[in-house]
Order: C-alpha cells, then structure tokens, then sequence
C-alpha cells in the first residue's frame, strides 16, 4: 500500500480540476497482524462495533482493520471507530468477496487507503 501512495494521482472529480498532485508524505508502518476467523459479524450493520469490542489489539495506538464478507451491506467501508466508539477502527465489506473470486488487490489497496484516512483527521 506504501507503493499506492507513493504514485499519488491528479484527482478525478470534478473534472478538468487544476488541483496540484503533491507528493504524499506518510507511509503505514505494520507493527502486528492478528487474525480472528468467525462467521459472527457477517451481516453486523455499518456502525455496528461487536467485532471491533471482541477482537480489537492495542485500539488506543494502532488501527484495527476488519475483513468482513457481506456482499450486500450498502457501504463498501466505515472508519474511524465503529459505532459510538472513538476507537481507531475500520471495517470493509465487498471487496473480501471480490478478493476471494479473483478481483485482486487493487480495489481493496484504494478502499483501505480512503477509510485509514479517516482514522487519520
């Protein structure tokens, strides 16, 4: 994802923007990976935090970042926190789907980028 940064992009919208591409000047630094396989949290709601209440790591300092198969949920992703909490959180939905029949990383890569910034304000 450092990589994806690293290749910042004129933006798209509105067109014929004359914005300045500059350069990005942060990059993740990954301090832990911990996985949690359940079929619980399948078809929790958007703002939902049960799975970030359940499994969360050191949700003070670093982002926890949920994987969740549910096609249908009307978001692709939320951040920061997840409900009320004030937690560094971020849950993605469709693009696991996508993912695990073939559609790649790149979707993901763009979707995770977009809701880490939020956890970044």
């Amino acid at each position: 994802m450092n990589a994806h940064l690293l290749q910042n992009q004129q933006m798209r919208l509105p067109c014929g923007n004359t914005t300045a591409v500059d350069p990005v000047r942060i990059q993740y630094v990954l301090r832990g990976v911990y996985f949690h396989q359940s079929t619980d949290y399948q078809n929790d709601g958007v703002f939902d935090s049960s799975v970030h209440t359940a499994h969360a790591v050191n949700s003070n300092t670093e982002i926890n970042i949920y994987h969740i198969n549910n096609p249908g949920q009307w978001a692709d992703g939320v951040a920061p926190g997840i409900g009320p909490s004030n937690n560094l959180a971020t849950k993605i939905w469709k693009d696991y789907d996508k993912y695990l029949n073939g559609g790649g990383s790149w979707n993901t890569a763009k979707l995770l980028n977009h809701e880490i910034g939020h956890n970044l304000n």
